[in-house]
């Protein structure tokens, strides 16, 4: 499939996975500064293709089929493509192949250096024994778990439950993805990690730290930092954490450092959230991990000012190179209002262990920030105002379907 709309501009760029909300955000900011935008996804469907941001909409083979290839090949060939904004999916595709492609990658460092930091379990490791002890200070603890490691729930019993067990795709046999599994006993981790193993090479297990997720989203262009923002999360899906539903601009400056000092150890250039959590209570926080790509709450940045990707491809092309280290207008909040923080409120509200009066207010809270007009949405973005219409169309679609 492949829709075409009118244009004046001359740089094709083909942005990928057009379902992401993050790669939505990129296909408005470029589709905004007057390239050509090849937004593209497996699904039909994917929101993004319908974007009025998109100059050409584009439907290509999985990423795991045979087909994929050669498909990329033809399709770069014969639409000029000048460059790709990828997402980790797609870098995995590519990953046999990745030299040939290299090229047309912003910032793309070697193949080494990139799909490390596409390994939670590498990023865990090249830090841990770098020299830098102040990398060692802010994190929970955590253990790469590998085939054939011996693991007993004795080792464990000093860290704070439950744990986290997560895997990458990068890391996978036969197209595995990546995911994240609680573990909330003892009685479950042998069985959990030797699941994980079963289908992917190597696992990292991490405790449970108290607070809220903050993320700083920072682009090392030539291995200095042009441009950042940090945010925190006021909900997210699920209530008990998951991805930021609604969020506002905030800083923290040790935070900041921190995440700053983990892309130049990694060598990382390259657009990338930097994911923590942190605790109000005890003013602590703890680097959790590293995303090497553009973020869900991309959106969020580009409503308060903040255009990383025109930045970057603008850099990419050779035409500018634009600084931005300010922290942007600190309080300034948007939601992924469908599907993303009624799935918040939906999550909360089926939770058994939370009390009436917490789902009353949580449900005013819920009304009044759609009324707020402080409160923005990533989907209602000047120009581009039918994605929202089309997500909750899709949302009370699904929401008559039989599970």
């Amino acid at each position: 499939m492949a829709m075409t709309m009118t244009t004046n501009t001359t740089e094709n760029v083909l942005v990928v996975e057009a379902q992401a909300i993050g790669m939505i955000g990129v296909i408005r900011s470029l589709g905004r500064a007057g390239y050509r935008v090849h937004a593209a996804a497996r699904d039909p469907e994917a929101p993004g293709l319908h974007s009025q941001f998109a100059t050409v909409s584009v439907t290509h083979p999985s990423y795991e089929h045979d087909d994929f290839l050669p498909w990329l090949r033809r399709y770069i060939r014969e639409q000029d493509i000048r460059c790709i904004v990828p997402s980790e999916g797609f870098l995995i595709a590519i990953r046999e192949a990745f030299d040939e492609f290299r090229a047309l990658l912003p910032d793309a460092p070697d193949a080494t250096s990139l799909y490390r930091c596409f390994a939670k379990t590498e990023v865990e490791s090249w830090c841990a024994e770098h020299g830098d002890e102040a990398l060692k200070q802010q994190v929970p603890k955590a253990a790469v778990m590998a085939r054939n490691d011996s693991i007993s729930a004795s080792d464990f019993q000093s860290w704070q439950w439950p744990l986290w067990l997560k895997t990458d795709a990068r890391d996978a046999d036969d197209n595995a993805s990546g995911g994240v599994q609680k573990i909330a006993a003892q009685a479950e981790l042998q069985q959990a990690v030797s699941g994980a193993l079963d289908t992917h090479r190597q696992c990292l297990l991490q405790e449970h730290v108290p607070g809220v997720k903050a993320t700083v989203n920072l682009w090392r262009h030539q291995g200095k930092i042009r441009a950042r923002s940090m945010c925190v999360a006021m909900h997210e899906n699920p209530h008990t954490g998951g991805l930021t539903a609604y969020r506002k601009f905030w800083w923290h400056e040790a935070i900041c450092r921190d995440a700053e000092r983990r892309l130049e150890v990694l060598d990382w250039n390259g657009v990338a959230m930097v994911e923590y959590r942190w605790d109000a209570a005890s003013q602590r926080f703890w680097f959790l991990e590293l995303n090497a790509r553009y973020w869900n709450a991309l959106n969020l940045d580009l409503l308060a000012g903040k255009d990383f990707p025109r930045w970057q491809i603008d850099a990419f092309f050779g035409k500018t190179i634009h600084e931005d280290l300010s922290p942007g207008p600190v309080g300034f909040a948007a939601r992924y209002t469908v599907p993303a923080d009624i799935g918040y409120l939906m999550s909360l509200l089926r939770d058994g262990n939370v009390s009436a009066g917490k789902k009353l207010r949580a449900c005013i809270e819920w009304c009044w920030l759609a009324i707020d007009p402080r409160v923005k949405s990533d989907l209602w973005f000047k120009g581009d105002r039918g994605l929202y219409w089309r997500a909750w169309k899709t949302f009370f679609t699904r929401l008559g379907k039989p599970a």
